[in-house]
């Protein structure tokens, strides 16, 4: 990923619920197969999203090195909504071996433009299972449907890093 701008840490928080998870598309590092099926499945997701809900929006990373796609995860997608003045970026990270929701999600400010006002992007940073998927988005819904502020974001992220927590 090539990013220029400033980046400001707003917050970050983690959670590593001790349940057992479905991974979804775990050898996406390894697989490139497999890297543009994960990209495909958030793309549809957003398209998705995009249609029932009557917004646009575009990536605005730079994915590619000399011309070539970056096969990292970071970002796996990313999407700028104009009409929210809001980004998304969605990194993937390989499992470590656990079996359990690892996902990790803080909101930055960045600006990529001199000329255009900062950005508030949602980051969100995870091993994909169906369980983790299913809080990101959560985490996609407050954030570009409900248009929640910095603030109601950084109280539901500690919401949802609570073990208690059920996304259900």
């Amino acid at each position: 990923m090539h990013f220029i701008g400033e980046i400001n840490y707003i917050c970050f928080f983690s959670c590593y619920f001790e349940i057992m998870v479905e991974l979804l598309y775990s050898d996406f590092l390894e697989n490139k197969r497999v890297y543009n099926l994960a990209r495909a499945s958030w793309k549809r997701f957003f398209d998705q999203l995009a249609e029932q809900q009557h917004f646009t929006y575009q990536p605005y990373l730079n994915e590619k090195q000399n011309g070539q796609l970056e096969y990292d995860g970071n970002p796996i997608f990313n999407a700028f909504l104009p009409t929210l003045h809001r980004a998304i970026r969605i990194v993937q990270v390989a499992n470590n071996g656990s079996e359990n929701i690892d996902l990790s999600s803080w909101i930055d400010t960045i600006q990529w433009d001199e000329n255009l006002p900062p950005v508030e992007e949602l980051v969100i940073d995870m091993v994909l299972s169906k369980e983790s998927k299913a809080l990101a988005s959560l985490l996609i819904e407050k954030w570009c449907l409900k248009q929640h502020s910095k603030a109601e974001m950084v109280q539901f992220i500690e919401k949802i890093t609570d073990p208690s927590f059920s996304a259900t």
